[in-house]
């Protein structure tokens, strides 16, 4: 009779069997950092087990550490110099929020009182005070569409 190859490992935890999204990105994340910083495996184990709030004794891999554990591994990387690399996906989104976000200001230069309309625009339609703190371009797009209609239904007013 075969053993069963899905079966956990001994010992592991089984939510930490399982590579949920953020997890992996984690993982990922530790690993990249561990050769950007060009750790030894010395300086990498101490970095695990400064993090490690286990009884498991000494942590000797990132995959023992629980999700929280490694969001704090990331952010002790990043305190002694490692700059995490936004994916091309990433770059691209905010290059597209940032021309949005310019629209959005152009269109608002143009209305009477459009500074201040587009603050309560940003606040009612992104949640947030200023503009330049919303990255999403799908509620960018909601606020320059709006803004548009503004403009149209004033230009309308004008001629009429």
């Amino acid at each position: 009779m075969s053993e069963n190859p899905m079966k956990t490992i001994p010992g592991k935890k089984k939510s930490q069997s399982k590579l949920t999204p953020i997890r992996k990105a984690l993982l990922a994340k530790v690993h990249i950092a561990k050769k950007d910083l060009a750790l030894d495996d010395d300086e990498y184990m101490g970095a695990l087990n400064r993090v490690a709030r286990t009884d498991h004794g000494i942590v000797t891999s990132a995959a023992a550490l629980s999700e929280d554990e490694l969001t704090d591994l990331v952010e002790y990387f990043k305190t002694i110099g490692f700059k995490p690399r936004k994916t091309p996906a990433a770059q691209a989104r905010e290059k597209q929020a940032a021309a949005l976000r310019r629209r959005a200001m152009v269109i608002a230069a143009d209305l009477p009182g459009g500074e201040k309309r587009l603050a309560g625009l940003a606040k009612k339609i992104c949640g947030v005070e200023l503009i330049t703190w919303c990255h999403d371009p799908k509620t960018l797009k909601g606020l320059v569409a709006a803004l548009t209609k503004i403009e149209k239904q004033e230009a309308a007013d004008d001629d009429a």
